[in-house]
């Protein structure tokens, strides 16, 4: 009987479970459906009991249970085990006797109550030569994985790994999406909090212009005309992106936060102290004490280097700090 005649024949099911791999690999899914699929497929084709995929993950050069039946999710260094091993060599490996060979790790049996025999562990390399996982059928029944078994595997395992690294480039081409939606949400708030118009000051043309290297940066300025001038408050933070810009924009709206509650409690202690001035007495009342306290936790929340820059926007009368801290003390 010649090596033709010995071919496994496959029945009408199990072509029609390849082409139905093939069609549903060809259109838009999930990582987890696409998965299903495919381990459906080789149980079905390879009369295996149960099937399971690993992901490479290619930071940590850890393998991640990501579908399997009864198995919680684990990781595996790349090397360890039969999974590790295929991992490593890009080799399949066709075990009979999983017990009787070295390589196999009988823990997963023991977490899960589940007896192996027999193991076809198959690589999943892209069209790119990068590996992308491991596929693994358990348990042919029957009898154990043939040579017929392994090219059946190999060209589902071929197919998956495709496939798998097609979800994985459109899973981050959704990320980067949303990172630059992001990143324009985090420039609009930017831009909100720098000066809308120019302040207009006798003598000066006053101009304020803000350009990062990116979409969002970590510098800010503002101008404002106060009784002793031109106010400028320059601010620079560490870095570049989104991160930069947020803590930059953030401190940028503490110090106006600030400095409106410092006006706003100097000019009601002075009108306070003028009506009892008069001989009205008139209590700081709760609200007064709770904008003190968030004055209190903005100048906590700014620093000594912010407090700096806040200075020269509060310098008043002695007179006024004073009237401040009397009202403060009630």
């Amino acid at each position: 009987m010649n090596a033709r005649t010995r071919q496994r024949r496959l029945s009408t099911r199990d072509m029609q479970a390849i082409l139905d791999v093939t069609s549903a690999l060809a259109a838009p899914f999930d990582l987890r459906t696409m998965l299903d699929e495919v381990v459906t497929a080789a149980k079905q084709v390879l009369r295996a009991d149960r099937g399971s995929v690993w992901l490479h993950d290619p930071a940590a050069d850890e393998l991640v249970l990501e579908v399997a039946t009864g198995i919680l999710p684990v990781r595996v260094r790349s090397g360890v085990g039969l999974v590790g091993a295929c991992a490593r060599t890009r080799q399949t490996i066709n075990v009979p006797d999983c017990y009787a060979d070295p390589r196999f790790d009988p823990g997963v049996d023991k977490a899960s109550s589940y007896h192996t025999r027999s193991m076809l562990t198959l690589p999943l390399v892209d069209h790119k030569d990068v590996l992308v996982g491991v596929m693994q059928v358990l348990n042919k029944a029957g009898g154990v994985f043939d040579a017929d078994d392994e090219a059946l595997a190999t060209a589902l395992a071929a197919q998956c790994a495709v496939a798998l690294q097609r979800v994985r480039m459109t899973e981050s081409l959704i990320e980067g999406e949303k990172m630059l939606q992001a990143l324009e949400v985090a420039r609009e708030v930017q831009m909100s909090t720098l000066p809308a118009t120019m302040p207009a000051l006798s003598g000066y043309d006053v101009c304020g212009m803000f350009r990062p290297a990116e979409l969002t940066g970590g510098d800010t300025f503002d101008l404002a005309v106060l009784d002793q001038g031109l106010l400028v408050v320059l601010g620079d933070a560490t870095g570049h992106g989104i991160g930069p810009a947020l803590s930059v924009t953030q401190m940028h709206a503490m110090l106006r936060i600030a400095f409106r509650l410092h006006t706003e409690l100097a000019l009601r202690a002075k009108g306070i102290l003028m009506m009892r001035e008069n001989g009205f007495h008139i209590p700081a009342d709760e609200a007064t004490r709770a904008r003190f306290a968030e004055l209190h936790y903005l100048e906590r929340s700014i620093g000594k280097t912010g407090l700096l820059a806040l200075k020269p926007m509060l310098q008043g009368s002695s007179k006024d700090l004073w009237q401040l801290h009397m009202l403060e003390g009630e």
